[in-house]
């Protein structure tokens, strides 16, 4: 009975220990060396559920010994696998858009598209898996359903980019605005940036400072799902709401200086209560 319970003992513990060491290693190449679809991880967190009650499945489904059962447990996780790696080989070739000549480099490329890279512009998040390109995967950003719009990613680097085709509108009326990556769209917001970029704004003052912790608002015009057009940035200084225009330094040297002298208009009372539906803008005193 005592080798019975302490060859148990030690297979249990022989099961689990390697059960831990497969998962990390499992975990890691799926979710970090490569991406996959939504699919393949529920299946992938389902299967590690099963392999857990394995033994005790066995041994009280079946009435086998619970070394038998970690024995069967074994065999059963092998060929769990087995079939889990065929069925993501399976969902990625027939769900996703296989692109071998595409990718990030010299002509960048997704499915017969040529894409230009960008940090121009702002987005809320990447959105679903939509294909691989050379060795990249490519995601879509969920604003964007006509991918004029890409993020192609790497285990080290990520861009952003644009379809080469796609013209990107610089004036009109606006569609989006995004501040602190956090897309609004509703109409006292694209108001109070509109009168913000297109009138005068009589009360200001200057403040020289090494840094100003602020949020860029960034809009896109007409039917552009995305914001491209960086048009100046948001705080508060000294409780007062502030809108600062995109600086641009005449010489290298102020543009490298440590004290810089910022030009802050403060919003007029009546958008400010439209601004109050931002999720976050910076305090500065």
């Amino acid at each position: 009975m005592k080798k019975n319970n302490s060859l148990n003992i030690f297979l249990g513990i022989l099961y689990y220990l390697l059960l831990i060491i497969g998962f990390t290693l499992i975990f890691a190449f799926y979710f970090f060396l490569q991406d996959t679809l939504y699919i393949t991880n529920l299946m992938f967190c389902f299967s590690q559920v099963l392999f857990i009650l394995f033994p005790w499945l066995f041994k009280y489904i079946y009435k086998k010994p619970f070394y038998q059962s970690v024995l069967y447990s074994f065999l059963a996780v092998i060929i769990c696998t087995i079939i889990f790696i065929f069925v993501n080989i399976f969902f990625t070739k027939t769900l996703l858009i296989i692109d071998e000549h595409g990718g990030v480099g010299e002509g960048t490329s997704f499915n017969g598209e040529y894409y230009n890279i960008s940090t121009s512009f702002a987005y809320t998040r990447e959105g679903k898996l939509i294909g691989k390109a050379g060795g990249w995967s490519v995601y879509e950003i969920p604003e964007d359903i006509n991918h004029n719009f890409i993020v192609f990613r790497s285990f080290l680097d990520n861009w952003a980019a644009v379809k080469e085709s796609y013209i990107i509108p610089k004036s009109g009326n606006i569609n989006v605005i995004y501040i602190d990556n956090t897309r609004y769209t509703n109409n006292d917001i694209k108001s109070a940036v509109d009168f913000l970029i297109n009138e005068d704004l009589s009360e200001s003052f200057k403040i020289t400072t090494t840094d100003i912790c602020s949020e860029g608002i960034y809009i896109g015009y007409e039917d552009c799902p995305v914001g491209t057009e960086k048009v100046g940035e948001l705080c508060y200084i000294n409780e007062k709401l502030v809108y600062i225009k995109s600086i641009k330094y005449n010489n290298e040297e102020l543009e490298n200086s440590k004290d810089k002298v910022y030009t802050c208009y403060v919003v007029p009372e009546k958008h400010v209560k439209a601004f109050k539906k931002v999720k976050y803008i910076p305090k500065n005193n």
